[in-house]
């Protein structure tokens, strides 16, 4: 999927920015989160393996684009996670 931002309160948006790396990417349940000083996290579950699996990237502040994409959990039975639990996105 695709972030837009924008520096003048939404009236503009600078071009999109794809947030995963994988053309195989099946991302649903987005979230996003962002920080004062510009910092962008994203989370998302993704079903690129055949089961959901929460996958999140970062893009810091002045940054281009989103660091390559990390599977956040793994469950341990690779079942997978709950297909319709959202995921949800902080910065601390």
């Amino acid at each position: 999927y695709y972030v837009a931002e924008s520096t003048d309160d939404g009236a503009t948006f600078g071009e999109p920015i794809r947030v995963h790396e994988s053309e195989g990417a099946r991302p649903n349940f987005l979230a996003l989160a962002a920080d004062p000083a510009g910092n962008v996290v994203a989370s998302w579950l993704d079903i690129r393996a055949g089961i959901p699996q929460p996958f999140a990237a970062v893009k810091k502040a002045g940054d281009n684009a989103f660091s390559i994409e990390t599977q956040v959990y793994s469950s341990p039975n690779d079942s997978g996670v709950c297909p319709c639990c959202p995921t949800a996105a902080t910065i601390g």
